[in-house]
């Protein structure tokens, strides 16, 4: 891939590996705890209901896992975004999902070289660093839209903050998020987290992150 391809400013400085994999199970408790009467509630995320945003988030430790191994792109339809990944045990599928993009993403070598997602092969790193965003920020979305307590590891949310502190732009020009939500500079970490992803941290209630 062309060092102009926007995608190569979206390598992180180092490989956030442990970042990644401390990530995991935030996100996994609460994604699991989604009861199917919740699945209606709307969410952060747009027009998202909860049943799409965690169809989603299936589907990002699904592809994730699947671009942290290396294997190729599959052609039988199965990682179509759009879909219904919500049958049968879906928690159990996900919780077995996000744990094996953590061991693949866990990895410092992971974060090198090129894997592939969809249209062509793409920096690993760059591509590592958007599903460990999707991990982070996705975990609070659910949480806020099932009325939980979330509470990210701290090391992720000051590695992602650092991350999109300087390239949120290149993000939000293909689509990765929304416009940005100002946020106080005095804020807590994860509120500007938060921000710099297009949600507004008071979303659902006033107390902060």
């Amino acid at each position: 891939m062309s060092e102009n391809s926007p995608f190569a400013a979206l390598v992180p400085d180092r490989p956030l590996n442990a970042e990644f994999a401390a990530s995991v199970e935030h996100t996994t408790a609460v994604v699991t705890a989604v009861t199917d009467e919740q699945l209606a509630a709307p969410t952060p995320c747009g027009d998202w209901n909860l049943a799409a945003l965690v169809n989603h988030v299936i589907w990002g430790a699904e592809a994730g896992t699947r671009a942290g191994l290396r294997a190729p792109v599959p052609t039988d339809g199965s990682e179509d975004r759009d879909a219904d990944r919500l049958t049968g045990d879906w928690r159990a599928r996900y919780a077995e999902s996000a744990a094996a993009a953590g061991d693949a993403w866990g990895k410092p070598d992971a974060w090198d070289g090129e894997t592939s997602l969809v249209g062509g092969p793409m920096p690993a790193g760059g591509l590592g660093s958007l599903f460990l965003v999707d991990m982070v920020v996705h975990g609070w979305d659910v949480a806020r839209a099932a009325g939980r307590a979330y509470t990210p590891d701290e090391d992720a949310v000051r590695a992602v903050h650092d991350w999109l502190a300087t390239r949120s732009e290149v993000g939000r020009g293909f689509g990765a998020w929304g416009p940005e939500v100002p946020v106080p500079a005095t804020a807590p970490l994860f509120a500007r987290v938060l921000g710099l992803t297009g949600r507004d941290p008071h979303w659902g209630g006033a107390r902060t992150p």
